[in-house]
Formats: structure tokens, C-alpha cells, sequence
């Protein structure tokens, strides 16, 4: 049974560092999903607006 031979203080450390890299995963995945600067927001918002409006009225 290696997993039961490893200290108590070990599984701390590993789950210490699973828990920053989750945190850290988790902020560069939101850091990357939002937009950056005037020009993307824009952007992004005309992309919207133009797939939400029906390009010709009816």
C-alpha cells in the first residue's frame, strides 16, 4: 500500500499545490474569456449585435 506510507504532512503539500493550480487554473481561464481593452469590447459587442439582429426586417 504505497498511498497509506506517505506522511500526513505529504498529503498537505499535494493538496496545497492542487488547490493553487486549480485557483490559478481557474483565474487564467477567466483572464482569457473576458476582453481586453476598449477596441475588443466593442468589438465583441457589434459581433453580438449583429448575430442577434435579423439581417433583413421582415
Amino acid at each position: 500500500m504505497l498511498g497509506l506510507t506517505m506522511p500526513k504532512r505529504s498529503w498537505m503539500v499535494l493538496l496545497a499545490l492542487v488547490l493553487v493550480c486549480a485557483i490559478a487554473g481557474g483565474w487564467y481561464y477567466n483572464y482569457r474569456s473576458k476582453c481586453h481593452g476598449m477596441d475588443d469590447c466593442a468589438a465583441q459587442a457589434a459581433e453580438s449585435k449583429e448575430r442577434d439582429a435579423p439581417s433583413e426586417p421582415r
